[in-house]
């Protein structure tokens, strides 16, 4: 079953919801804009291990990177503020928060102990 976002396009910090999940849950999303061939992936991997994060990150075929993080609520809230920026080459339009059921998020590549990049999708 394809993932429908349930709430709007988050293009600024303020945005952000002040506790966007559970600490349990992990936070998934796509990041939309002139986000790929720009070090926006590598960027993840060094941010979200400096903050200690576990997770993952990924192209998609549409030219949006994909997120899926775990660590504490205040955390997961200060990678997300952080990734409305990325890195210096990047044009970050939108955050894009995905919703789906727990039998939708056993469909996703597993969480490690670390943040890392995946094959693209």
């Amino acid at each position: 079953m394809a993932k429908t976002p349930k709430i709007a396009r988050i293009t600024h910090a303020e945005e952000l919801p002040t506790s966007p999940l559970a600490e349990s849950e992990p936070a998934h999303f796509y990041v939309e804009g002139k986000v790929q061939a720009v070090g926006y992936r590598h960027w993840s991997v060094m941010t979200a291990t400096e903050l200690g994060l576990r997770g993952w990150v990924r192209n998609r075929t549409d030219g949006s990177v994909e997120i899926l993080l775990s660590g504490e609520t205040a955390t997961k809230r200060e990678f997300m503020a952080a990734a409305l920026i990325g890195p210096r080459h990047a044009r970050v339009a939108a955050l894009l928060p995905i919703h789906g059921s727990a039998e939708d998020l056993d469909q996703l590549p597993e969480l490690t102990n670390s943040f890392r990049q995946i094959d693209s999708l």
